[in-house]
Protein backbone atom coordinates (compact mmCIF):
# COMPACT_ATOMS: atom_id res chain seq x y z
CA UNK A 1 0.00 0.00 0.00
CA UNK A 2 1.41 3.40 -0.96
CA UNK A 3 0.41 6.95 -0.14
CA UNK A 4 1.67 10.48 -0.90
CA UNK A 5 1.33 13.48 1.36
CA UNK A 6 2.93 16.87 1.95
CA UNK A 7 2.37 20.60 1.71
CA UNK A 8 0.52 20.36 -1.62
CA UNK A 9 -2.87 21.03 -0.06
CA UNK A 10 -1.47 24.04 1.78
CA UNK A 11 0.03 25.37 -1.43
CA UNK A 12 -3.26 24.92 -3.27
CA UNK A 13 -5.18 26.75 -0.56
CA UNK A 14 -2.63 29.57 -0.36
CA UNK A 15 -2.59 29.96 -4.13
CA UNK A 16 -6.37 30.13 -4.32
CA UNK A 17 -6.30 32.97 -1.83
CA UNK A 18 -3.56 34.94 -3.59
CA UNK A 19 -5.07 37.85 -5.56
CA UNK A 20 -4.44 37.88 -9.27
CA UNK A 21 -2.97 41.35 -9.48
CA UNK A 22 -0.88 43.33 -11.91
CA UNK A 23 2.65 44.28 -11.06
CA UNK A 24 2.84 47.36 -8.84
CA UNK A 25 4.45 50.06 -10.97
CA UNK A 26 4.89 53.83 -10.67
CA UNK A 27 5.38 56.23 -13.56
CA UNK A 28 8.37 58.48 -12.92
CA UNK A 29 9.35 61.48 -14.99
CA UNK A 30 12.16 63.96 -15.38
CA UNK A 31 12.52 67.42 -16.85
CA UNK A 32 15.24 69.31 -18.61
CA UNK A 33 15.42 71.49 -15.49
CA UNK A 34 16.51 68.45 -13.41
CA UNK A 35 13.17 67.99 -11.64
CA UNK A 36 12.33 64.38 -10.77
CA UNK A 37 8.70 63.47 -10.09
CA UNK A 38 5.96 60.88 -10.42
CA UNK A 39 2.85 61.15 -12.57
CA UNK A 40 -0.56 59.55 -12.11
CA UNK A 41 -1.28 58.01 -15.54
CA UNK A 42 -5.03 58.39 -14.98
CA UNK A 43 -5.06 62.16 -14.71
CA UNK A 44 -1.55 63.57 -15.02
CA UNK A 45 -1.32 64.66 -11.39
CA UNK A 46 2.33 65.00 -10.42
CA UNK A 47 4.22 64.56 -7.16
CA UNK A 48 7.69 66.01 -6.82
CA UNK A 49 10.37 63.62 -5.54
CA UNK A 50 13.27 66.06 -5.95
CA UNK A 51 12.95 69.53 -7.41
CA UNK A 52 16.59 69.52 -8.47
CA UNK A 53 18.39 66.19 -8.45
CA UNK A 54 21.77 67.92 -8.85
CA UNK A 55 21.42 70.21 -5.86
CA UNK A 56 23.84 69.31 -3.07
CA UNK A 57 25.25 66.40 -5.04
CA UNK A 58 26.30 65.38 -8.52
CA UNK A 59 25.48 68.12 -11.00
CA UNK A 60 23.73 67.07 -14.22
CA UNK A 61 22.40 69.12 -17.11
CA UNK A 62 18.80 67.98 -16.83
CA UNK A 63 17.01 64.64 -17.02
CA UNK A 64 16.31 64.02 -20.67
CA UNK A 65 16.02 60.21 -20.57
CA UNK A 66 14.97 57.51 -18.09
CA UNK A 67 14.91 53.70 -18.36
CA UNK A 68 14.19 51.07 -15.72
CA UNK A 69 16.06 47.74 -15.87
CA UNK A 70 13.60 45.08 -14.64
CA UNK A 71 16.39 42.56 -14.14
CA UNK A 72 18.58 44.64 -11.85
CA UNK A 73 15.84 46.93 -10.51
CA UNK A 74 17.96 50.01 -11.31
CA UNK A 75 16.57 53.23 -12.82
CA UNK A 76 19.02 54.80 -15.26
CA UNK A 77 19.04 58.31 -16.66
CA UNK A 78 20.73 60.45 -19.23
CA UNK A 79 21.18 64.15 -19.88
CA UNK A 80 21.51 66.45 -22.85
CA UNK A 81 25.09 66.97 -21.68
CA UNK A 82 25.86 63.27 -22.32
CA UNK A 83 25.98 62.34 -18.62
CA UNK A 84 24.87 58.82 -17.76
CA UNK A 85 23.72 58.03 -14.23
CA UNK A 86 21.40 56.05 -11.97
CA UNK A 87 18.60 57.50 -9.87
CA UNK A 88 17.09 56.41 -6.58
CA UNK A 89 13.31 56.52 -7.28
CA UNK A 90 12.52 57.14 -3.62
CA UNK A 91 14.79 60.13 -3.12
CA UNK A 92 16.01 61.31 -6.51
CA UNK A 93 19.63 60.85 -5.45
CA UNK A 94 21.92 60.66 -8.47
CA UNK A 95 24.94 58.36 -8.88
CA UNK A 96 27.10 59.32 -11.83
CA UNK A 97 28.28 56.39 -13.97
CA UNK A 98 29.91 58.35 -16.83
CA UNK A 99 30.34 62.12 -16.94
CA UNK A 100 30.53 62.09 -20.75
CA UNK A 101 29.65 58.94 -22.67
CA UNK A 102 31.25 60.44 -25.80
CA UNK A 103 34.67 60.83 -24.19
CA UNK A 104 37.06 58.48 -25.97
CA UNK A 105 34.40 57.21 -28.37
CA UNK A 106 31.98 58.35 -31.04
CA UNK A 107 30.44 61.74 -30.35
CA UNK A 108 26.71 62.04 -29.81
CA UNK A 109 24.57 65.11 -29.31
CA UNK A 110 23.35 64.21 -25.84
CA UNK A 111 21.27 61.38 -24.39
CA UNK A 112 17.67 62.32 -25.10
CA UNK A 113 16.13 58.83 -25.02
CA UNK A 114 16.79 55.48 -23.30
CA UNK A 115 14.96 52.13 -23.41
CA UNK A 116 15.76 48.58 -22.30
CA UNK A 117 15.10 45.82 -24.83
CA UNK A 118 12.90 43.26 -23.00
CA UNK A 119 14.35 40.43 -25.09
CA UNK A 120 18.09 41.08 -25.10
CA UNK A 121 18.29 43.29 -21.99
CA UNK A 122 20.37 45.78 -23.98
CA UNK A 123 20.02 49.48 -23.16
CA UNK A 124 19.40 51.53 -26.31
CA UNK A 125 19.61 55.30 -26.59
CA UNK A 126 18.99 58.13 -28.96
CA UNK A 127 20.08 61.73 -29.34
CA UNK A 128 18.60 64.97 -30.55
CA UNK A 129 21.00 64.83 -33.48
CA UNK A 130 19.54 61.49 -34.67
CA UNK A 131 22.30 59.14 -33.45
CA UNK A 132 21.06 55.70 -32.36
CA UNK A 133 23.27 53.63 -30.02
CA UNK A 134 23.41 51.28 -27.07
CA UNK A 135 25.10 51.82 -23.71
CA UNK A 136 26.78 49.48 -21.25
CA UNK A 137 24.91 50.20 -17.98
CA UNK A 138 27.95 49.24 -15.91
CA UNK A 139 30.30 51.91 -17.25
CA UNK A 140 28.52 54.01 -19.87
CA UNK A 141 30.55 52.66 -22.79
CA UNK A 142 28.83 53.66 -26.00
CA UNK A 143 28.35 51.71 -29.25
CA UNK A 144 26.90 53.47 -32.29
CA UNK A 145 24.28 51.50 -34.24
CA UNK A 146 23.40 54.29 -36.72
CA UNK A 147 24.99 57.72 -36.72
CA UNK A 148 21.97 59.21 -38.50
CA UNK A 149 18.71 57.26 -38.56
CA UNK A 150 17.31 59.68 -41.15
CA UNK A 151 20.06 59.06 -43.69
CA UNK A 152 18.46 57.26 -46.61
CA UNK A 153 15.10 57.20 -44.83
CA UNK A 154 12.32 59.44 -43.52
CA UNK A 155 13.64 62.71 -42.06
CA UNK A 156 13.05 63.26 -38.36
CA UNK A 157 14.11 66.08 -36.07
CA UNK A 158 16.07 63.94 -33.66
CA UNK A 159 15.24 61.03 -31.32
CA UNK A 160 13.53 62.60 -28.36
CA UNK A 161 11.92 59.45 -26.97
CA UNK A 162 12.22 55.63 -27.12
CA UNK A 163 10.05 52.86 -25.70
CA UNK A 164 9.93 49.10 -26.26
CA UNK A 165 6.52 47.46 -26.37
CA UNK A 166 6.87 44.76 -23.65
CA UNK A 167 4.52 42.44 -25.55
CA UNK A 168 5.68 42.71 -29.16
CA UNK A 169 9.25 43.86 -28.54
CA UNK A 170 8.80 46.67 -31.10
CA UNK A 171 10.86 49.80 -30.47
CA UNK A 172 8.88 53.03 -30.87
CA UNK A 173 10.30 56.53 -31.02
CA UNK A 174 9.23 60.12 -31.05
CA UNK A 175 10.80 63.45 -31.92
CA UNK A 176 10.56 67.06 -30.86
CA UNK A 177 8.97 67.67 -34.25
CA UNK A 178 6.04 65.42 -33.29
CA UNK A 179 7.06 62.56 -35.59
CA UNK A 180 6.15 59.07 -34.38
CA UNK A 181 8.03 56.05 -35.73
CA UNK A 182 9.57 52.63 -35.13
CA UNK A 183 13.28 51.80 -35.17
CA UNK A 184 14.94 48.47 -35.95
CA UNK A 185 17.32 47.92 -32.99
CA UNK A 186 19.72 45.92 -35.14
CA UNK A 187 20.48 48.59 -37.72
CA UNK A 188 18.60 51.78 -36.83
CA UNK A 189 16.30 51.60 -39.85
CA UNK A 190 13.36 53.90 -39.31
CA UNK A 191 9.69 53.44 -40.31
CA UNK A 192 7.44 56.48 -39.99
CA UNK A 193 3.98 55.89 -38.45
CA UNK A 194 2.78 59.49 -38.22
CA UNK A 195 4.67 62.53 -39.54
CA UNK A 196 2.82 64.81 -37.12
CA UNK A 197 0.78 63.32 -34.29
CA UNK A 198 -0.88 66.70 -33.74
CA UNK A 199 -2.16 67.01 -37.32
CA UNK A 200 -5.96 66.98 -37.23
CA UNK A 201 -6.02 66.52 -33.48
CA UNK A 202 -4.80 67.95 -30.16
CA UNK A 203 -1.61 69.97 -30.35
CA UNK A 204 1.48 69.06 -28.33
CA UNK A 205 4.90 70.62 -28.15
CA UNK A 206 6.80 67.60 -29.50
CA UNK A 207 7.25 64.06 -28.19
CA UNK A 208 9.87 64.41 -25.48
CA UNK A 209 9.27 61.08 -23.75
CA UNK A 210 7.51 57.71 -24.15
CA UNK A 211 6.80 54.80 -21.80
CA UNK A 212 4.69 51.64 -22.06
CA UNK A 213 2.65 50.60 -19.02
CA UNK A 214 3.82 46.99 -18.48
CA UNK A 215 0.40 46.04 -17.12
CA UNK A 216 -2.09 47.66 -19.49
CA UNK A 217 0.17 48.01 -22.52
CA UNK A 218 -0.85 51.68 -22.88
CA UNK A 219 1.77 53.93 -24.45
CA UNK A 220 2.12 57.24 -22.59
CA UNK A 221 4.04 60.30 -23.70
CA UNK A 222 5.14 63.68 -22.49
CA UNK A 223 6.17 66.90 -24.18
CA UNK A 224 8.61 69.67 -23.45
CA UNK A 225 5.66 71.97 -22.87
CA UNK A 226 4.32 69.85 -20.01
CA UNK A 227 1.64 67.99 -21.96
CA UNK A 228 0.84 64.43 -20.89
CA UNK A 229 -0.95 62.09 -23.31
CA UNK A 230 -1.40 58.57 -24.63
CA UNK A 231 -0.62 57.38 -28.14
CA UNK A 232 -2.07 54.61 -30.26
CA UNK A 233 1.02 52.67 -31.41
CA UNK A 234 -0.72 51.53 -34.58
CA UNK A 235 -1.42 54.98 -36.03
CA UNK A 236 -0.09 57.66 -33.71
CA UNK A 237 -3.53 58.93 -32.70
CA UNK A 238 -3.16 61.19 -29.70
CA UNK A 239 -5.32 61.50 -26.57
CA UNK A 240 -4.54 64.34 -24.17
CA UNK A 241 -4.68 63.38 -20.48
CA UNK A 242 -3.40 66.69 -19.11
CA UNK A 243 -2.48 69.61 -21.34
CA UNK A 244 -0.09 70.96 -18.72
CA UNK A 245 0.83 68.87 -15.70
CA UNK A 246 2.10 72.00 -13.96
CA UNK A 247 -1.21 73.86 -14.20
CA UNK A 248 -2.67 74.37 -10.74
CA UNK A 249 0.20 72.59 -9.04
CA UNK A 250 3.94 72.28 -8.81
CA UNK A 251 5.74 73.70 -11.83
CA UNK A 252 8.13 71.57 -13.89
CA UNK A 253 9.93 72.54 -17.08
CA UNK A 254 8.33 69.93 -19.31
CA UNK A 255 8.28 66.14 -19.39
CA UNK A 256 11.51 65.16 -21.10
CA UNK A 257 11.74 61.63 -19.67
CA UNK A 258 9.29 58.90 -18.60
CA UNK A 259 9.75 55.41 -17.18
CA UNK A 260 7.60 52.96 -15.28
CA UNK A 261 9.41 51.60 -12.22
CA UNK A 262 8.36 48.37 -10.54
CA UNK A 263 7.93 48.08 -6.80
CA UNK A 264 8.53 45.08 -4.55
CA UNK A 265 5.15 44.34 -2.99
CA UNK A 266 6.28 41.22 -1.10
CA UNK A 267 9.61 42.77 0.01
CA UNK A 268 11.69 39.82 -1.14
CA UNK A 269 14.24 41.91 -3.02
CA UNK A 270 12.83 41.03 -6.47
CA UNK A 271 10.88 43.73 -8.32
CA UNK A 272 7.30 42.95 -9.24
CA UNK A 273 7.90 42.99 -13.00
CA UNK A 274 10.02 39.85 -12.83
CA UNK A 275 8.93 38.32 -9.49
CA UNK A 276 7.55 34.84 -10.21
CA UNK A 277 5.27 34.79 -7.17
CA UNK A 278 3.50 37.47 -5.08
CA UNK A 279 4.56 35.59 -1.94
CA UNK A 280 8.07 36.39 -0.65
CA UNK A 281 10.55 34.07 -2.38
CA UNK A 282 13.91 35.74 -2.75
CA UNK A 283 15.50 32.66 -4.37
CA UNK A 284 12.80 32.60 -7.09
CA UNK A 285 12.85 28.79 -7.15
CA UNK A 286 10.84 27.35 -10.03
CA UNK A 287 11.64 23.65 -10.20
CA UNK A 288 9.41 22.84 -13.16
CA UNK A 289 10.36 26.05 -15.03
CA UNK A 290 6.75 26.98 -15.76
CA UNK A 291 7.20 30.64 -14.81
CA UNK A 292 5.31 30.33 -11.52
CA UNK A 293 7.52 30.23 -8.44
CA UNK A 294 7.41 27.16 -6.22
CA UNK A 295 6.13 29.31 -3.34
CA UNK A 296 2.75 29.62 -5.04
CA UNK A 297 2.76 26.86 -7.66
CA UNK A 298 -0.02 24.31 -7.19
CA UNK A 299 2.08 21.78 -9.14
CA UNK A 300 5.69 22.72 -8.32
CA UNK A 301 6.99 19.53 -9.93
CA UNK A 302 4.89 19.75 -13.04
CA UNK A 303 2.19 17.59 -11.46
CA UNK A 304 3.96 14.27 -11.83
CA UNK A 305 7.14 14.11 -9.80
CA UNK A 306 6.42 13.53 -6.13
CA UNK A 307 8.77 11.18 -4.28
CA UNK A 308 7.96 7.48 -4.50
CA UNK A 309 8.57 4.89 -1.80
CA UNK A 310 9.71 1.39 -2.78
CA UNK A 311 10.29 -1.47 -0.32
CA UNK A 312 11.41 -5.06 -0.82
CA UNK A 313 11.71 -7.85 1.77
CA UNK A 314 12.80 -11.46 1.49
CA UNK A 315 9.72 -13.44 2.44
CA UNK A 316 9.44 -15.80 4.19
CA UNK A 317 12.48 -16.08 6.47
CA UNK A 318 13.34 -18.72 9.05
CA UNK A 319 13.24 -18.12 12.75
CA UNK A 320 16.49 -16.56 13.93
CA UNK A 321 17.25 -14.89 10.62
CA UNK A 322 17.39 -11.10 10.15
CA UNK A 323 14.75 -9.41 8.03
CA UNK A 324 16.49 -7.08 5.60
CA UNK A 325 14.27 -4.28 4.33
CA UNK A 326 15.55 -2.55 1.17
CA UNK A 327 14.16 0.93 0.39
CA UNK A 328 16.89 1.95 -2.06
CA UNK A 329 14.42 1.86 -4.94
CA UNK A 330 12.65 4.93 -3.57
CA UNK A 331 12.89 7.87 -5.97
CA UNK A 332 12.98 11.65 -5.67
CA UNK A 333 12.39 14.43 -8.19
CA UNK A 334 15.78 15.60 -9.44
CA UNK A 335 16.10 19.36 -8.90
CA UNK A 336 19.84 19.47 -8.48
CA UNK A 337 20.08 22.26 -11.05
CA UNK A 338 18.48 24.66 -8.59
CA UNK A 339 18.78 23.00 -5.20
CA UNK A 340 19.62 19.50 -3.96
CA UNK A 341 16.53 17.41 -3.28
CA UNK A 342 17.34 14.57 -0.87
CA UNK A 343 15.31 11.81 0.77
CA UNK A 344 15.10 10.98 4.46
CA UNK A 345 13.90 7.54 5.59
CA UNK A 346 11.63 6.66 8.54
CA UNK A 347 11.02 3.03 9.46
CA UNK A 348 8.58 1.19 11.70
CA UNK A 349 7.42 -2.40 12.22
CA UNK A 350 4.10 -3.78 13.37
CA UNK A 351 2.73 -0.29 14.08
CA UNK A 352 5.53 0.59 16.48
CA UNK A 353 7.25 3.96 16.87
CA UNK A 354 8.94 5.27 13.73
CA UNK A 355 12.69 5.81 13.71
CA UNK A 356 15.17 7.33 11.27
CA UNK A 357 17.49 5.16 9.23
CA UNK A 358 19.13 4.77 5.89
CA UNK A 359 17.72 3.32 2.70
CA UNK A 360 18.25 -0.21 4.09
CA UNK A 361 17.17 -1.42 7.51
CA UNK A 362 17.77 -4.70 9.39
CA UNK A 363 15.14 -6.08 11.76
CA UNK A 364 16.43 -8.77 14.15
CA UNK A 365 14.84 -11.12 16.67
CA UNK A 366 11.49 -11.40 14.99
CA UNK A 367 9.10 -14.00 16.36
CA UNK A 368 7.33 -16.62 14.31
CA UNK A 369 4.42 -15.15 12.38
CA UNK A 370 3.65 -12.26 10.05
CA UNK A 371 5.23 -8.82 10.49
CA UNK A 372 4.50 -5.57 8.62
CA UNK A 373 7.32 -3.12 7.87
CA UNK A 374 6.48 0.48 6.92
CA UNK A 375 8.78 2.92 5.11
CA UNK A 376 8.11 6.66 4.78
CA UNK A 377 10.38 8.81 2.62
CA UNK A 378 10.35 12.63 2.70
CA UNK A 379 12.10 14.95 0.24
CA UNK A 380 13.68 18.36 0.76
CA UNK A 381 10.44 20.11 -0.17
CA UNK A 382 8.45 18.33 2.54
CA UNK A 383 6.60 15.93 0.26
CA UNK A 384 6.43 12.36 1.49
CA UNK A 385 5.39 8.90 0.33
CA UNK A 386 4.84 5.68 2.27
CA UNK A 387 4.65 1.99 1.52
CA UNK A 388 4.45 -1.29 3.48
CA UNK A 389 5.61 -4.86 2.99
CA UNK A 390 5.04 -8.08 4.93
CA UNK A 391 7.51 -10.71 6.05
CA UNK A 392 6.63 -14.10 7.51
CA UNK A 393 8.92 -15.82 10.02
CA UNK A 394 8.76 -19.64 9.95
CA UNK A 395 10.64 -22.50 11.54
CA UNK A 396 13.64 -23.97 9.74
CA UNK A 397 12.95 -27.19 7.87
CA UNK A 398 15.11 -30.25 7.36
CA UNK A 399 16.54 -30.85 3.91
CA UNK A 400 14.07 -32.29 1.46
CA UNK A 401 11.30 -31.84 3.98
CA UNK A 402 8.23 -29.66 3.88
CA UNK A 403 6.84 -28.13 7.04
CA UNK A 404 3.08 -27.90 7.15
CA UNK A 405 1.12 -25.78 9.62
CA UNK A 406 -2.05 -27.69 10.40
CA UNK A 407 -4.81 -26.70 12.76
CA UNK A 408 -6.18 -29.64 14.66
CA UNK A 409 -7.82 -30.50 17.88
CA UNK A 410 -5.90 -28.85 20.70
CA UNK A 411 -4.04 -26.20 18.71
CA UNK A 412 -1.78 -25.54 15.74
CA UNK A 413 0.70 -28.28 14.98
CA UNK A 414 3.74 -28.36 12.75
CA UNK A 415 3.91 -31.45 10.63
CA UNK A 416 6.87 -32.60 8.56
CA UNK A 417 5.96 -34.09 5.23
CA UNK A 418 8.41 -36.27 3.30
CA UNK A 419 7.05 -38.10 0.36
CA UNK A 420 3.79 -39.70 1.45
CA UNK A 421 4.72 -39.70 5.11
CA UNK A 422 3.78 -36.99 7.57
CA UNK A 423 4.87 -36.72 11.18
CA UNK A 424 3.82 -34.18 13.77
CA UNK A 425 6.98 -32.64 15.23
CA UNK A 426 5.69 -29.96 17.54
CA UNK A 427 3.01 -27.65 18.72
CA UNK A 428 3.04 -23.88 18.19
CA UNK A 429 2.51 -21.60 21.14
CA UNK A 430 1.90 -18.20 19.48
CA UNK A 431 2.08 -16.23 22.72
CA UNK A 432 5.63 -17.41 23.28
CA UNK A 433 6.53 -17.52 19.59
CA UNK A 434 8.10 -20.98 20.05
CA UNK A 435 7.60 -24.54 18.95
CA UNK A 436 7.23 -27.12 21.68
CA UNK A 437 8.67 -30.38 20.51
CA UNK A 438 6.45 -33.32 20.74
CA UNK A 439 4.48 -35.41 18.74
CA UNK A 440 2.29 -37.25 18.05
CA UNK A 441 1.62 -39.88 15.56
CA UNK A 442 3.03 -40.43 12.18
CA UNK A 443 1.05 -41.45 9.17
Amino acid sequence: MKSVSGPLLLIVLMSSLLPVTSSAVTLFAGSGGSSFFSIDPANGNLSIVDGNVGAGGTSISGITALAFDPNSGVLYGGSGGRQFFSLNPNTGDVSLIDGDVSAGSATIGGITALAFDPNSGRLYGGSGSREFFFINPANGDLTIVDSNVSAGGPPISGIGALAFDPNSGTLYGGSGGRQFFTINPNNGNLSLIDADVSAGGPSINGIGSLAFDPNSGTLYGGSGGGGFFSLNPANGNLSIIDGNVSAGGTSVSGISALSFVAGDADSDGVNDLIDNCPTANSQQLDVDNDGTGDACDTTPFGGAAFPSAALTLTDPIFLGMDAIADGSGSAVFDSSAEAPNLLTYMWSIDGGAAFAGGDTQIFSGLSVGDHVVQLTVTDSYGFSASTTAQVSVVFASEPQSLLLWLAGAGGIFVTRARGRRRRRIGKVEPSAGVLRPGGGSAS
